[in-house]
Formats: C-alpha cells, structure tokens, sequence
C-alpha cells in the first residue's frame, strides 16, 4: 500500500478534534486520562496519513457551539445524527452505524413492546432530550434527565431508574459487564437507527466537504482494522451474539422476562459448551434479525429457512435442523387421507417452497394463499378451507395456545420439510468453521435429549433414535483390544451414585451405566473404591484411574476430558426448617454455604455469586451437619444424593429446596486426556443406550430405596452357626416380622387415608387450601426456572348464600358438588382446581402463553356455572365472579398471588359480579 499516493501535494493543518468523556466506544477518556475509542484511532490514522497535526480537546456536548464559532475546536470527532442539532452545525458522511434501544432492569416483566412502558420512568441524557429519538417514544412518557452518560449509568446501577434510552452498548464498552447484568441485552427494546459522523461549524460547507473527500480515501482494509477492533463481537473472553427471531414456539421466542427460550436456544447453549464459547442471545422481529447480522450488531442468525438463505447475502454454515410439514384437517369434514381431499380447499402459505411438492402429492387440490397459520386456523374453523399445511409443532403449538386440538385432525402424510440453516456474515469464515465443528461435536443422543423438551411426539421429532448408531473405527477396536481393563474410580460414600448397600455390595446409578457400557464392549471395568473426591481426582491425575462418572463438564483440571451429557443431575440446597428461606442464590449474599470440596458447584459458586462465603466440606454426612449445628445457613449439593440421605436416615428438621437462578448440571464421564480413542469410544457407547433404558434408570433410582434391617439370608446363616435353640428363635423372630409386616401395611393404609383427608375436601373431593398452597409453590418453582406463566383464578360464587340461606345447608352441599363437578370439566389435564373453603374455589392454570388463553378457560367456567342446577328440592340458577392473577407479573409467590387474585375477585363483586378481571 503506497501511503505517499495518499497525501501527496497536501498541505499538513493543525486540528483540535473535539471528543466527549464518556461515548465509549466512539470517544471517551480511559482510567488513565487519554482518549480512547474508534473514532480516536479513526482521527489517528487519518492524521497519519496526510501528515496532519492533530490534539484531542475534551469538551462536554452543551459547550460544542460556543467552541466552534470562536475557532476553539476546529471540528467534532462523532455523533449521532439523530442527536446533532441540524440549524447549530453540519454533519459529514456516515462513519459507524449505530442503534438506540430501550433497555429494561431485568426485574421488569411483560414489557415487550414500546407501549407497554408507561408510566416507566426513562432515563435520557440532556443532548438526547431535544432529538427526534424521544419523538419515537410513546406519548404520556415520563423522561428523567441526565446531564452525562456517566450520571445516567450511575444511576442505573444504583436503580434510580429501571429504563433508560442509550446506544446499543457494545461489548468493548468499559461499562458493559456491570450494566447488562441488571440490564441484559434481551430486554433491550429497539427504537431507531442512526449513525455516526463528525460535524464542523454551521456554515463550513468547505471544510465538510474536504474532511468528506479526505475520509473516503482511506484505505478500506484500515477502516476494517478500526471495526474488528471496537465492534466486533466475539473476541476472545467475550460473548458471540446470537439472532432469535420472535414468536416461534417451540423453536424460539422472547420470555415474558426477556430472555429467549425455545429448542433452538437450548441447542445453541449446547453448542456454547462443547466449544467453550459463551454465547448471548437477543431476541429479533425476524427481518430485524437478518439486518443485525449484515450491520454487525449480532454474529449468528440460529436458524433460517434454506429457501431465504440465498436472498439475504448471508453465509449459511450448517444445517442445523429441519421442519415437517403436514396437512391439518377439520374434524367435522370427515376427511382420513389425502386422497380425499380432491377439489378441495387447502390453504398454504404463498412463499411456501414446497408448492411445487404440494401439486405432485395432491394434484387435484385448490391451494388457497394466505399471508399468516392463525389466519388459516381460523378460516379452517369458519368452514372457508377444509385444512392447510403447516409446520406441525409450531402450529400444534397455535392449536394448543387456543385450545383448539379436538378441532384439527394431523395427517402423518404426505409430510414436507424444509431445512434450517445458521448463517454468519459472509467474511466471518472463522466463525463459519468453529459452528461447524460446534455441531460436529455435539451427538445426536444430546440433541434428541434436548428435543424431547419441547417436542412431546416422537412423530414430530427430527432428532430420531433411528440415527443413533454404534460403530468402532478398526482404530478404536485396535486401542481396546490392547486396553482389556478399564479401571473406574468411584466414591466409596456418595448415594444414590456411588455406595455401599446394606449388604455390603457397591451399588447405585454408576453401577448401572457401567454395566450398560461393560456389556456393548469386550472389555472389563474394574471398579476401585475411593473415600473422598479429593482423592479420586489426585488418583485420576496419577493415572491410577482411568474413568469416572457423574463429573461436569465445565470442570478445568489439564488431565481430564469429557464424554457427552448422559444425565442431568440438578443440585439443590438443604437448609433447617425454621430457618430463613432463600429463593435466589444471589440473595445469600454474605451468608456462609457448605460445599463439598473440589466439586462442580464450587467453581461455579465462586465465579458466579462470590459474594457467597464458601464453607468446604469431604462429604455429604459433613456438609448435613454444618447445617444442623447452624455453621452454615445452607448445603448445596446433588438433589438426589441429598434426598437419598435424608430419606434414608429419617432426617427431620430440614428443607430442600432448588433456587431459582441454581444451574442446572449434566452429568458426563471424565477419562484420561491422555486416552482420546477412549473418550471417542465412551462417547460411541452413550449414544447408542435407547433412551428407555436410561429413562428406567431414573425411574428405578429417583424413588429412594431405604434399606434397613438384617436380610433373611443373613438371619439364617446365623442360625446354622448357633444351633437349634437360635433356630427357633429364628422362627419366632420370622413370625414376629410378618406380624409386623402386616402392622406395617395397615398403618401405611391409614397413614395415606389420614393423608388423602388433610390435602383434600371432604365434601367435593377435590384439593383443599394446603395442598393448593403447596401445588402453588412448586408450579411457581417450575414456571420461574422455565420462564413460563401461570393463572391464579379465585372463585366467589354469586348467588349461593341465597340458595344455603332459603333451601338448607344439605342443598347448599348438593349446589358446591355440582359446581365442582362442572369446573373440572372446563380445564385441562395439567390445571388444577382447588375448593379454598366456603363457596370459594381457585384454579391454577398451567403454563398459559397470554391472557387469551386465560380468558377463554374462564368464559368457559362462567358459562358453565351459571347454567340452571336441578337440586333435590329446587331448581337454581348462580353465578361466579373471578380474580385473576399472573405469574410472573402480579406476584413471585404464592402468598401474593393468592393475596392479588382475592383483592381482584372483590373488586369484580363490587362491579356487578358474574365477570372475571386481570390486574391492569
């Protein structure tokens, strides 16, 4: 590159280039006092080229004018244009794109939409106030002036605000960690796109138009250099972002918290482990989502349909996955297989790739086009179409969503498909590869796993067991034939993994899945026993061992390597039961928590909450005990390893308990890093144990065995031993067992019954106020960890103190069994309904995706109730008035959903009863 060419015949200027102290990554001042940012390296390098002088004045944005009419600044390193004032000064060309977002503290819930801010209070900067971008903002805003970007951090930091409008930050901003860890980019609400440029004094239309010329002369590879620098994602130790287009459940969406959800997304983190890239995902409209790749803003789009790929001039790298399409049917039509359905209507969407397909497999159909797969739901329910074809799991997710399946027939066939692709910017080859030999990596049993998630019907599924083969390499059957025993390190103490049974024989989960493995392979296992984890892992270093399971992969010893996941294996916390109860890991900050040594959880405590006191103990028995002597606030260990424990040894006094932001583990196998062909092996061998096997471990292992007490065995080899007179105290012994035996049953009998009547009504039937309340704080459990919804209706019932008053309190009883009776009808198999006491009921609806959902199974419920009840003695019309609430929204307990629901059902009684209403 000839620089001389460049600045040949130029005259060298003195310029002072005016920059702000904090507009990272454009301009700002560093910890040490220098200007920094790319436009600082932009002006550099241009300086250098035509042999200018240049000097960096910091300036605030309120004294720019006043410095360029009195020649103080010769001109303005960057700004937005939606900023800059136009009647003030002149702006030069486009330098960097940039883009303003709303974004949202990660506590706000169900805001996904601009119009849903009010009356939020947003955070602004003084120079943003008079710019078209606060004109982009919803109407009855309140706005909070800042007079800097660093008094606006501040005080979103210090949650002075919970919204704030501020460029997308970027992840070579120095502010980036601390903000979006209360403000993650998923939450971020985009409003306009700008970009960046200098400007000079009103009026210099001269100077702008060299500054213009002179730019556009540098050499483009330096430029790129700039942006690689400053704006690339993905540098090393920092997060790839990935693009998630919206509202395409299962696959991937926005939670009503903002983060993304869906089997894509759960795909991807399994991708992020097996390369140990981290990886952050914002959620995008979908053509929003293809723009952030190409202007730079996200590295990967997860997933787009292969018949877009070549329009959008992006890179597809891999095909990630693949959509069926099948035929869905009307019921009332009557129609069982394509060959029916001739002369027709069948409505299909008019991009579809596959019309060509459609018209060989049912030629004699009329396709009706449609833009949207609710616009043919409906048009299919009016009787306007018989069917359409959809992508089968997103739209049986629709037909859920509406409580429409009884309504729609599935044709297995004919059956469409259409592949995914994950697609990058067409330059970033790097990337391109790292993602293919991501997917490379991870097995098909791993992705089957992660599909059943969300894909209940194995039909549906693309994933299939049909793929999961096991072949050894003749390398791999070479390695084994001269390694004819492995020895497995295990934990002598550690159940239900890893134990010694009553009997004194090693027992639990390993012993099962060594097995499995053992009998796939011409190899032995010889199993050596280790008292602590300590020791296992210095004997494994040793190489004294060469294998041992349930082990996480985010473990970082040199000497180890990792099999794929075969078992998830969440941990939990024990705590006494009066003592405090802590719903978040992040809220145990500054208490003292026991774990045991050198395991997972360790590493991942210390690096993600080490504000947590970490208490190190060599087992389980140790880590119960600092609980109960109140060392420690807490233990957190393996749920089942704990659970086993507690039940086992009749434990009481204690909680167990799973946080809601506690990670939850996949177990793996380490082997020796020194044994690749091993792990190749192992991995060959996991992968190829069906599925109901490893589903009949867990079912065999997730009920505790307890074991107590001499086998008959043992009794009688006592008795051989010691003669006749110990046999006949054998005898007497045996008989007195089955006695108890029987005492045993019977007492089990009535302790269920006695269990059955204080969780249940003993006039309906169905579960009283404990159990709802304990129903309660498990769905609330469950729907945080998943980022799912739930409904809490509470139920008065208009009308029946009428009926109890006039006809008696039997016809009273009579009226609250037929009520129960008629709402058990109206919602579904995973709702529950609960009688609370009196004529009160409450509903727990499961997982609802809107309040839509919510509102069609409460109009059912009133239209039911209020149909005439023929009693013994009358005939009696009522009514019911319901409250509503939403979790996560209106409460994060039980307690205050209960408290919310109850308030809004007075509020419906004060209004005119029989109605139904939502805390808006």
């Amino acid at each position: 590159m000839c620089l001389m060419g460049i600045h040949a015949g130029v005259a060298a200027e003195q310029f002072k280039i005016a920059i702000y102290d904090d507009f990272a990554p454009f301009h700002y001042v560093n910890q040490e006092g220098k200007p920094e940012g790319a436009l600082v390296d932009l002006w550099t390098q241009w300086a250098l080229l035509y042999g200018h002088e240049i000097e960096f004045v910091i300036v605030k944005p309120k004294d720019v004018n006043r410095l360029l009419k009195r020649g103080k600044i010769s001109f303005i390193a960057g700004e937005p244009h939606s900023v800059s004032l136009d009647e003030d000064r002149e702006q030069g060309d486009a330098l960097f794109p940039v883009y303003y977002s709303i974004y949202l503290h990660k506590d706000l819930i169900g805001i996904n939409k601009l119009n849903q801010l009010s009356p939020l209070q947003i955070g602004i900067t003084t120079s943003t106030l008079n710019s078209e971008l606060v004109q982009s903002l919803p109407e009855r805003q309140s706005i909070r002036q800042f007079p800097t970007r660093s008094t606006l951090h501040h005080a979103a930091l210090q949650r002075d605000i919970l919204a704030f409008l501020e460029m997308d930050l970027r992840q070579t901003d120095p502010l980036w960690l601390k903000l979006t860890r209360n403000f993650p980019i998923s939450k971020r609400l985009a409003v306009q796109a700008d970009y960046i440029s200098f400007s000079v004094k009103k009026g210099d239309f001269t100077r702008q138009k060299w500054l213009n010329n002179q730019l556009r002369a540098i050499p483009k590879e330096l430029q790129k250099q700039i942006e690689s620098k400053w704006f690339t994602k993905g540098q090393e130790g920092k997060s790839l972002i990935l693009a998630v287009s919206k509202d395409n459940l299962p696959y991937m969406t926005s939670a009503s918290d903002g983060e993304a959800i869906g089997l894509f997304v759960d795909i991807w983190k399994a991708w992020s482990r097996v390369t140990g890239i981290p990886v952050s995902f914002i959620p995008f409209l979908e053509e929003d989502a293809v723009n952030a790749i190409k202007d730079e803003r996200a590295d990967i789009h997860i997933a787009i349909h292969e018949e877009v790929v070549e329009g959008i001039g992006l890179k597809p790298t891999e095909h990630t996955y693949s959509l069926f399409y099948r035929l869905f049917i009307n019921q009332e039509s009557g129609i069982h297989t394509a060959q029916e359905l001739a002369n027709r209507r069948i409505g299909v969407i008019k991009t579809s790739p596959f019309l060509p397909e459609i018209r060989q497999t049912i030629p004699d159909v009329q396709l009706v086009y449609y833009t949207s797969y609710i616009h043919m739901i409906e048009s299919t329910i009016a009787g306007e179409i018989t069917g359409f074809i959809g992508p089968t799991n997103l739209t049986e997710y629709l037909l859920f969503q509406g409580h429409l399946q009884q309504r729609f027939r599935v044709m297995e066939s004919p059956k469409y498909e259409t592949r995914l692709f994950a697609v990058v910017d067409p330059k970033n080859e790097k990337l391109a590869a790292e993602i293919k030999s991501g997917f490379e990596r991870l097995s098909i049993r791993e992705l089957s796993t992660i599909e059943r998630r969300w894909i209940p019907n194995p039909k549906h599924r693309y994933f299939s067991e049909e793929n999961i083969k096991f072949h050894l390499t003749q390398s791999e059957l070479d390695w084994l034939e001269a390694h004819p025993k492995i020895r497995l390190g295990v934990m002598s103490n550690w159940p239900p993994y890893e134990y010694f049974n009553a009997k004194g024989d090693f027992d639990g989960i390993t012993l099962e899945f060594s097995k499995l493995l053992e009998s796939k392979l011409e190899a032995e296992f010889e199993i050596l026993t280790y008292d602590s984890w300590q020791a296992l892992l210095q004997a494994m270093e040793q190489k004294e061992v060469d294998m041992i399971f349930n082990t996480s992969p985010s473990r970082t010893e040199p000497f180890l390597s990792f099999t794929q996941p075969y078992w998830e294996a969440p941990d939990a916390m024990l705590t006494k039961a009066e003592g405090s109860t802590y719903s978040r890991l992040e809220n145990l900050s500054g208490e003292k928590v026991a774990v045991v040594r050198n395991f997972a959880v360790e590493e991942y405590l210390r690096h993600q909450f080490p504000e947590i006191e970490l208490y190190q103990v060599e087992s389980l028995k140790e880590g119960i005990k600092a609980v109960d002597k109140e060392i420690v606030v807490g233990f957190i260990e393996n749920l089942e390893a704990l659970a086993f424990l507690i039940r086992k040894h009749q434990y009481v006094g204690f909680d167990l308990s799973i946080p809601e932001d506690m990670e939850t583990k996949q177990n793996a196998i380490a082997v020796r890093r020194d044994w690749p062909e091993f792990r190749s092996i192992v991995d060959k061998l996991l992968s190829s144990i069906p599925e109901d096997d490893i589903r009949q471990i867990y079912k065999r292992w997730k009920q505790v065995r307890i074991e107590q007490g001499y086998s008959i065995e043992r009794v009688l080899e006592v008795g051989l031993q010691a003669g006749g007179v110990i046999v006949v105290i054998f005898w007497i012994i045996l008989y007195w067992n089955r006695r108890l035996h029987r005492e045993i049953s019977l007492r089990r009998e009535v302790e269920e019954k006695m269990k059955h009547i204080a969780t249940h009504d003993d006039l309906t039937g169905l579960p009283n106020r404990v159990l709802l309340r304990d129903r309660l704080e498990q769905a609330v459990g469950i729907h945080a960890r998943g980022k799912q919804t739930l409904a809490l209706c509470f139920i008065d019932l208009d009308g029946f103190k009428f009926v109890n008053d006039t006809y008696g309190h039997d016809v009273g009883d009579e009226l609250l069994i037929e009520v129960a009776e008629r709402i058990k009808t109206t919602i579904r198999k995973s709702d529950t309904v609960a009688r609370f006491g009196g004529d009160e009921f409450v509903l727990l609806l499961a997982n609802v995706g809107y309040r839509r959902e919510v509102e069609q199974i409460v109009s059912k419920v009133l239209e039911t109730v209020k149909e005439p009840y023929q009693l013994s003695t009358c005939e009696s019309i009522i009514g019911a008035s319901i409250g509503i609430a939403m979790f996560p929204e209106d409460g994060r307990d039980a307690t205050e959903l209960l408290k919310v629901a109850d308030t809004l059902m007075y509020k419906v009684k004060a209004s005119g009863k029989n109605c139904y209403r939502f805390n808006d």
